[in-house]
């Protein structure tokens, strides 16, 4: 019975950081796309 719950929970984990693994990056392409404009914006903010 052990090595069944030992070999579903690592599943779980595994299946867990796939899906952290892929929001990380979605939401690092996210904060990539949108910080440049953010800075174009508050740079030429300040300056005018």
């Amino acid at each position: 019975m052990e090595e069944i719950a030992g070999s579903a929970v690592a599943r779980v984990i595994k299946g867990v950081g796939w899906i952290a693994f892929h929001v990380a990056d979605a939401v690092g392409d996210l904060l990539a796309t949108r910080t440049p404009r953010n800075k174009r914006s508050k740079r030429s903010g300040r300056g005018a």
